[in-house]
C-alpha cells in the first residue's frame, strides 16, 4: 500500500498567525487532530509546519502558557517529516520511528499531497491482517473440500 493510497487529503490549512484557540476550535469543528500551517503570500500559501491537538495539550495547556496570547506559529512543528507518495508501509513506519512522530506529510514533487497518521497505519495493518486471516480460512476450506478420503486412497 502506497502512502498516497493511505492518505486522505489535507482537510484543514491555517495561517501561522492564527490564534491558538481559534485553531483548536477549527480542529473540533472539522473533526481533525492536525492542521497544516501555511504562510500566505501574494501568489499562494506555502506550507511551513504542522500543529496537532497533542501540541496544544502537551506544549501549551500542560505548561500553563497563556493560550490567548499564542498563535499556531508559536507551537507548530516546523519542517515536518515527509514521505513520497509512493512510499510503502515499511518506509512510512520507518520515517515515523526514526523521527518519533505520529504523522508524516505525503509529498509529490515537493508539493503536499496528503498526510498519513499513525491511525492510518494501524488501519492499513488491520486490513492486511484481515486479508491474511481470510486467506488462511479459504485455504483450509479448499483443503477440506478437496481432501481425498481414506477409502478412495486405498
Amino acid at each position: 500500500m502506497r502512502a498516497i493510497d493511505m492518505s486522505p487529503p489535507i482537510l484543514a490549512t491555517i495561517d501561522e498567525s492564527t490564534p491558538l484557540i481559534e485553531a483548536a476550535k477549527m480542529m473540533r469543528e472539522k473533526g481533525v487532530g492536525d492542521l497544516l500551517i501555511a504562510r500566505m503570500s501574494d501568489r499562494a500559501a506555502r506550507p511551513v509546519g504542522l500543529i496537532t491537538d497533542r501540541d496544544i495539550v502537551v506544549h501549551a495547556i500542560a505548561c500553563d502558557l497563556k493560550l490567548d496570547q499564542l498563535t499556531v506559529g508559536d507551537l507548530c512543528t516546523r519542517d515536518p517529516v515527509t514521505v513520497d507518495v509512493d512510499a510503502d508501509l515499511a518506509q512510512i513506519t520507518a520515517a515515523m520511528s526514526k523521527h518519533g512522530v505520529r504523522r508524516v506529510l505525503v509529498t509529490r514533487d515537493s508539493e503536499i499531497a496528503g498526510i498519513v497518521t499513525l491511525d492510518d497505519v494501524i488501519d492499513a495493518m488491520a486490513q492486511i491482517m484481515n486479508n491474511l486471516s481470510d486467506m488462511l480460512t479459504r485455504q483450509l476450506d479448499y483443503e477440506l473440500a478437496h481432501m481425498v478420503s481414506q477409502d478412495n486412497a486405498a
